[in-house]
Order: C-alpha cells, then structure tokens, then sequence
C-alpha cells in the first residue's frame, strides 16, 4: 500500500489545466498525497499499481489528501522516548505506541 505524492506541477500539464479550470480551494499543490485513482484505493494497491493506473487510462479520478504540518513542543527526559515509528525514506510517521511521549503529548 502506499501514496503517490505530487511532486511537481508541471506548466501546460493536465494538473496545471485543472488548476487553472478550478476555484482555488480545490486546486492541486504539491506535496498533495493521490489516495485514490479510478476507484484503486491506496490502502489496498501498492504506489505501483496506482502509477500504473494512472499511466494507463485516459480518464482518470483522483481523490488526493492535503497533510497538515504541526508544531509541537515536547521535553525529552533522559531514557524517555517518544514512542513513534517512521518511514525512513518518506519520513511519515507510521505508528504510535501507547506508552511513549507522542502518545503522552496527544491526550
């Protein structure tokens, strides 16, 4: 499973088209993450199999997702941890566990 993030948008692509079509509160940015393509969602195909959908047909709907950046603040004691795991090329974090000090800060 995984997502496809819009990298760039390229000047006279078929993303710039669309934003140049659409209110601005739906437009296409980059580091928008493609969830979904022609009805192949990422939590059951592969990045993959969506770029290969993506390739392949000539009509194409897009459910793309927007992350949203957070600050937070949290004090590390000596021998605390923070009790997350991440994707190491992505940097997305892929789990929390109970018991560390992300867990601790979302209560």
């Amino acid at each position: 499973t995984g997502t496809l993030e819009v990298m760039v948008i390229k000047s006279g692509g078929l993303m710039a088209a669309w934003n140049q079509a659409s209110p601005s509160h739906i437009s296409v940015r980059e580091g928008d993450r493609i969830v979904e393509v022609n009805g192949k969602s990422s939590a059951q195909h592969s990045s993959e199999e969506l770029h290969a959908v993506i390739q392949k047909e000539a009509v194409l709907e897009l459910t793309l997702a927007r992350p949203i950046a957070l600050v937070v603040c949290i004090h590390k004691t000596q021998g605390a941890k923070l009790g997350i795991s991440y994707d190491e090329g992505t940097r997305n974090v892929t789990s929390i566990y109970s018991n560390g000090l992300v867990a601790e800060w979302n209560l």
